[in-house]
């Protein structure tokens, strides 16, 4: 239940690339399956072994000496019996018989049982932990401010970090963020974009009043191999009023500035006049 109410929530966007979201509630419906069959299987043992614990032994014995012995019991005991026989007016002699019965019982019916009962709390950890942190409504927020700091870093100095004044060129297209990423390692790539009136959605960390940076978090597996992705943004004008990892919509012109120092490309977008805003938040992590 935790599974299928995670994936509900959306609480998975906090923890898993979007790629894992539905094996989890899958993974979920699964469970709750196998429960619902074995507890099935379980009342109907309990049932069976309610109707499984009366017994009655009754034992006969029968001599071929003119009598019989029938003796019912439920617990061990032991018979002597001494029989004595007149077989003719030749024949005087004894016979000693002897019968010895011993019923030795386990527990009530005599079955030996030797079941561990004990209560050992460890094994209910690895489930409890899971349902623990569900209820606590842990995770509830991504990295800290400091945490993406640190992996933002300092801007990178740019050997042409002047910003400029543009205007559009041809229509405005709308860019997947990864997209401008992975151009700058490509020659071609950068030669095609470069020029184009672009918008692009994410999240902001501003250095300055007219340089910051525009990131999207990617991840292949979970939160904690997070990397940012990052396009520089420069205005020619001080951009105030918006909060750090604010998420932002912004239009300008791409182009690549080599880093000062470094074999390194940096894709840098020169803001258009009013061509940042706020806008609604998406899931913080790319999976591709």
């Amino acid at each position: 239940m935790v599974a299928i109410l995670l994936y509900r929530q959306g609480t998975l966007n906090l923890m898993l690339a979007p790629a894992f979201h539905l094996p989890v509630l899958l993974g979920g419906i699964a469970l709750v399956g196998l429960v619902v069959v074995r507890a099935v299987t379980l009342w109907g043992e309990a049932g069976e072994q309610a109707h499984s614990h009366g017994h009655d032994h009754s034992h006969a014995h029968d001599h071929g000496h003119g009598h019989s012995h029938s003796h019912a019991h439920d617990h061990g005991h032991g018979h002597d019996h001494q029989h004595e026989h007149q077989h003719g007016p030749d024949c005087d002699h004894g016979h000693d018989h002897a019968h010895g019965h011993a019923h030795a019982q386990d527990d009530e019916e005599g079955h030996g049982h030797d079941h561990d009962h004990s209560f050992a709390p460890v094994r209910y950890i690895p489930l409890l932990l899971p349902i623990l942190l569900f209820a606590l409504n842990l995770p509830n927020t991504t990295f800290s401010n400091e945490a993406i700091a640190r992996r933002i870093g300092e801007a990178v100095e740019l050997v042409d970090a002047q910003a400029k004044r543009v205007t559009a060129t041809g229509d405005v297209e709308d860019l997947a963020f990864s997209e401008l990423a992975k151009a700058a390692f490509v020659p071609s790539q950068r030669e095609y974009f470069t020029g184009k009136t672009v918008r692009l959605k994410g999240q902001l960390w501003q250095f300055d009043n007219q340089t910051f940076t525009l990131f999207r978090l990617k991840i292949n597996c979970c939160a904690a191999d997070a990397i940012p992705l990052k396009v520089r943004i420069l205005s020619p004008d001080p951009i105030q009023g918006f909060e750090q990892r604010e998420w932002v919509a912004v239009s300008g012109v791409v182009r690549f500035a080599k880093a000062k120092d470094r074999d390194e490309y940096i894709p840098v977008i020169d803001l258009l006049p009013d061509g940042i805003r706020k806008t609604d938040p998406e899931n913080e992590y790319l999976s591709s």
